[in-house]
């Protein structure tokens, strides 16, 4: 697996060469344009047939269709992009299902339609469910990870084993490592609309398989992976939950609703920002409201037990190591904390994360409903918009949070 620098490093030289393409193509689209007048002109006074114009033999496709998946087009929404999602097959993106009878090893689940599984007439002619260990009873958790990553990581698996220690639900690991390898951050970044799709394809698979509605499934991404939930989300109507894990900015945030992860994907959108920093500090995850509920701790910028891009520079020089993503992976770290009954990360209603450590939003209205729990059991409370909270520097990161108010009685000296 790379590291956080070359993660970081490939990251940042993807944006330039897109920066770059897009001023080349800005420029080269009016260059076109103006050759292309030219020629129109000379060919009203040319007798010569058949000339080809160069010009169209570079450009780059405008739109790639996919078998079952449709058509993706450079105009629309993603134009901004000027990059296609790769082919299905050379993202090779694969499902396995992990549930209490198959932890470790996981079973192999495939999106595509069930033409060649068997029929049988006690099913109405429906094809035979052939996962002995799926279980249509219990709830369907999707976990999806993001740039430079696999589903064998090991926050993947620590996050797998702590859902099934809570129950034994259907947990899908979604591995699309081929479709966000380095060095190229803006192809991985197109790619999440087409594994979004896969998604989507497996869901609706499941639900004619096991007759297991949308309402049932609750998907979880980080970073790319957030967004790769929201697209999927788009595909299919109702889905129950999806938890963004410090949603990727770069190339997402302040774009249109319709290109990210946002609060329509899903009945319940829940999102935790702990690396809205800024990418020139060294930030990854977007700072603006995507959910329903936008989680905020310790001001969702910077971690504390963390490092600015500077700190992290420092632990290089001075312990040999380089700890980038720190910030951007306690994220997940939070998550895998709240699954764990008793540690809870009680979060509150406010304007902004300074009035917060002021003590002014220390209220959760007269029913208590006003507040949230930030993490697996975010869906449990009423609280909804902007939440802030305060954490502990290492794990658990969980704790207690109290609100002190001094009263001073001077007494004037005689």
């Amino acid at each position: 697996m790379p590291t956080d620098y070359e993660i970081f490093t490939a990251i940042k030289t993807s944006l330039n060469d897109w920066n770059r393409n897009q001023k080349f193509s800005s420029t080269n689209s009016i260059d076109n344009n103006n050759e292309r007048l030219s020629r129109t002109k000379r060919d009203q006074h040319s007798s010569l047939k058949g000339v080809e114009d160069d010009s169209q033999q570079t450009q780059m496709p405008q739109q790639v269709c996919y078998e079952h998946f449709g058509c993706f087009r450079h105009k629309g929404p993603f134009d901004y992009l000027n990059t296609l999602p790769a082919s299905p097959e050379s993202i090779g993106t694969t499902f396995s299902l992990h549930t209490r009878r198959n932890y470790i090893e996981g079973e192999p689940l495939d999106y595509n339609d069930d033409d060649n599984d068997d029929k049988d007439s006690s099913t109405g002619g429906k094809p035979i469910p052939t996962h002995n260990s799926f279980n249509g009873t219990n709830g369907v958790k999707i976990i999806i990870h993001g740039f430079g990553s696999s589903s064998k990581r090991p926050w993947v698996q620590k996050m797998t084993e702590v859902l099934l220690q809570l129950d034994d639900f259907n947990i899908i690991n979604v591995d699309w490592q081929n479709g966000s390898k380095l060095p190229n951050y803006v192809q991985a970044a197109a790619n999440t609309q087409l594994v979004g799709k896969q998604i989507a394809r497996l869901i609706r698979k499941i639900e004619r398989l096991y007759n297991v509605p949308p309402s049932r499934f609750h998907l979880i991404g980080f970073s790319l992976g957030a967004h790769v939930a929201g697209f999927a989300g788009q595909e299919v109507a109702n889905i129950s939950r999806i938890t963004g894990l410090d949603p990727a900015s770069p190339l997402f945030e302040g774009y249109p609703a319709n290109v990210r992860l946002d609060p329509s994907d899903a009945q319940f959108v829940d999102v935790i920002h702990s690396n809205g920093d800024g990418f020139i500090r060294g930030g990854l995850g977007v700072y603006e409201p995507m959910g329903s509920v936008d989680f905020y701790p310790n001001g969702g910028r910077v971690q504390v037990g963390c490092s600015t891009a500077l700190g992290a520079l420092t632990n290089i020089l001075y312990h040999g190591q380089w700890n980038l993503l720190c910030n951007h992976r306690r994220a997940f770290r939070f998550f895998i904390d709240s699954v764990h009954q008793g540690c809870t990360f009680r979060a509150f209603s406010c304007t902004n994360y300074e009035d917060y450590v002021r003590g002014q939003c220390f209220y959760c209205g007269p029913d208590g409903r006003q507040c949230s729990n930030m993490g697996y059991f975010a869906n449990l409370s009423q609280g909804r918009g902007p939440m802030y909270l305060i954490t502990r520097d290492k794990e658990p990161f969980c704790g207690s949070c109290y609100s002190l108010s001094c009263f001073i009685n001077l007494i004037p000296m005689s």
